[in-house]
């Protein structure tokens, strides 16, 4: 059937765009409702496992992927770069750029991912297996970012097994914190030195030889120059 003008009705609709479905899916916090349908989860968590491999395989060895991640280490962002070490090339600092972005979109798509299970109260192997999948993503994102907090936070939330894994980096995240707490801060609560670092404060005394003063529940790490 002809339209006005003499076209045909299918030369005037317009081709669907091929949308990103990682742009597609919404949180469900936010009032997407489209992860609450199983078969659209199964979906959406095999093309963020697709973009990730993809990801991991477009460093095609072992340590070149050490080194995409390395680029993320928030530490040398906002000015806070170690003056010895050498101005990073232009050509470096575009695919740090290029590797954030992608971690970037891979992390929000899982989460994206956990509202949705959450939401729809799923509980079967895809769930238990999705998850798996989320929290090795967590912990590849602490070590990479040297994120202390998200790392004690994600091993206290681990079974004995899987925490005892995490220990092959909780020496270099606890000897981290300790140099950031001790740039960062005059003082410090005790409680929270503790939980910063997973160590109690005679370990911190006694192991890490920290010259800190505990005075109460307060550690006072260093005192203001007279003026």
């Amino acid at each position: 059937m002809s339209t006005k003008g003499g076209r045909n009705s299918s030369w005037s609709r317009l081709k669907p765009a091929n949308q990103d479905i990682f742009e597609e899916m919404g949180l469900r916090s936010k009032g997407d409702k489209q992860l609450l349908d199983y078969k659209t989860q199964e979906r959406f968590y095999n093309k963020i496992v697709e973009r990730y491999m993809l990801f991991a395989a477009d460093a095609r060895r072992g340590d070149e992927l050490n080194r995409k991640l390395a680029r993320l280490n928030i530490s040398q962002e906002n000015g806070n770069r170690d003056p010895a070490q050498p101005v990073p090339n232009p050509a470096d600092l575009t695919n740090s750029k290029a590797d954030t972005n992608e971690l970037d979109a891979i992390t929000m798509g899982m989460r994206k991912l956990r509202e949705g299970i959450v939401a729809s109260k799923r509980i079967d192997d895809f769930s238990i297996q999705a998850y798996i999948f989320c929290i090795l993503d967590e912990v590849l994102k602490a070590i990479a970012h040297d994120n202390y907090f998200l790392f004690w936070k994600v091993k206290r939330g681990m079974d004995g097994y899987k925490a005892k894994i995490m220990e092959f980096a909780g020496e270099e995240m606890k000897l981290h914190a300790l140099k950031s707490i001790g740039k960062t801060y005059l003082s410090i609560d005790l409680d929270s030195l503790e939980q910063l670092t997973d160590s109690n404060w005679t370990t911190l005394t006694k192991v890490y030889n920290v010259g800190w003063q505990l005075e109460g529940t307060k550690v006072v790490i260093r005192k203001p120059k007279p003026r």
